[in-house]
């Protein structure tokens, strides 16, 4: 049967172009369906990266070394207390340093600045810096060498979070006007930059919301400080949040926090490679690393005790172009020129009656 007012040859004629292009929609269909599949994804699409080199292939030769050097050391951000921080990197430097062939020692940096600085001076041979610590360190060494980037629970990103005690009557960063403030370091990603840009966006300035700001040094410093009173709020990596209270932390601490607003998709730390090293070197050393994956019983064993961390996979300079557009921002407001926090470290914050500690502060600056 025809459209009303349609001659019939020309609804005949267009049901077959209908029917010819239901056909044609089906033969696309079945032809994206019988691609091969490359990686766990069809052909067009992402693929996961190709396996790195194995075995001899991630051997270092000492003449390749800088004269004198016997051993690499890898600089790691100032996530917790330094003795968690070696203690649980341990199996991880010795994987890496065995598939090397040459010792690997975890050196936890003093604050991110100290790591920049480090790392941009050939101080330490391999770092992990979070995204901000990268693009400053870039800018110092432009001939820093990117060789890949962490994954956690299978993706590339994590989220700041702001988080509270849990009885606090706060609902959203405006009730936190004239309240304490604990940031972690003045160039770390989740606990500054991020969340600093969070309460600029919904028209907040941190530099007249907050009673007080300090910077604790490390994650794990500024979660303490608002289980201890010191502080009303915090901003700390999604991932070290999860670690240290949803995971270790007791009865009491899983309790006792809750996380009042999440921001920001930023990427996880870049793996580095000192200029003083070749570039032939970098490279295996990025592959060795990749080796190390969640994927293998042995990879699981090792990364058991890291924060999350699932392996690496390859990156480039361009994935922390969003990084680089919130440090703009942040230089713009006086509170992101702060100078590092003093040399002179604190005493411990007692915790309430029956709390266990989750580390000693570090030196912190005020900011009023």
């Amino acid at each position: 049967m025809h459209a009303p007012g349609w001659p019939a040859a020309c609804s005949t004629c267009w049901s077959q172009r209908a029917r010819s292009a239901l056909a044609c929609w089906l033969v696309m269909v079945a032809s994206a369906c019988a691609e091969p599949v490359e990686n766990g994804f069809l052909a067009p699409r992402r693929s996961y990266p190709d396996e790195p080199p194995s075995g001899a292939a991630l051997r270092l030769e000492r003449s390749e070394l800088p004269p004198g050097k016997t051993k690499l050391r890898l600089g790691i951000t100032p996530f917790e207390s330094d003795e968690r921080t070696r203690a649980d990197l341990a199996p991880l430097a010795k994987m890496i340093g065995d598939m090397l062939g040459v010792p690997l020692e975890i050196e936890p940096a003093a604050s991110y600045e100290s790591l920049v600085q480090a790392i941009s001076k050939g101080e330490t041979d391999i770092a992990l810096l979070s995204p901000v610590s990268y693009i400053r360190a870039r800018i110092q060494q432009p001939r820093l060498q990117l060789v890949a980037r962490v994954i956690s629970q299978g993706v590339a990103e994590y989220a700041s979070f702001i988080v509270v005690r849990a009885e606090d009557p706060a609902q959203g960063l405006a009730d936190l006007q004239g309240r304490r403030m604990a940031w972690v370091d003045r160039i770390s990603a989740s606990g500054f930059i991020y969340p600093l840009a969070a309460f600029r966006r919904v028209g907040l300035n941190p530099e007249k919301l907050f009673k007080s700001q300090r910077f604790y040094g490390t994650h794990e410093a500024a979660l303490q400080a608002v289980l201890s009173g010191d502080a009303d709020a915090c901003a700390v990596a999604s991932g070290t949040f999860e670690r240290l209270v949803s995971t270790q932390g007791s009865d009491h601490q899983r309790t006792a926090l809750r996380i009042l607003h999440k921001s920001g998709r930023i990427p996880f730390d870049a793996l580095v490679v000192s200029a003083d090293l070749s570039a032939d070197s970098a490279r295996r050393i990025g592959w060795a690393f990749r080796n190390v994956s969640s994927r293998t019983p042995a990879g699981r064993e090792v990364l058991a005790r890291t924060w999350g961390w699932r392996g690496w996979v390859p990156s480039d300079d361009a994935t922390y172009n969003g990084a680089r557009a919130l440090i703009n921002e942040a230089e713009a407001l006086s509170v992101a020129a702060l100078p590092p926090a003093a040399p002179a470290a604190e005493p411990a914050v007692p915790g309430p009656a029956g709390l266990a500690p989750l580390a000693q502060p570090k030196a912190a600056t005020r900011v009023h």
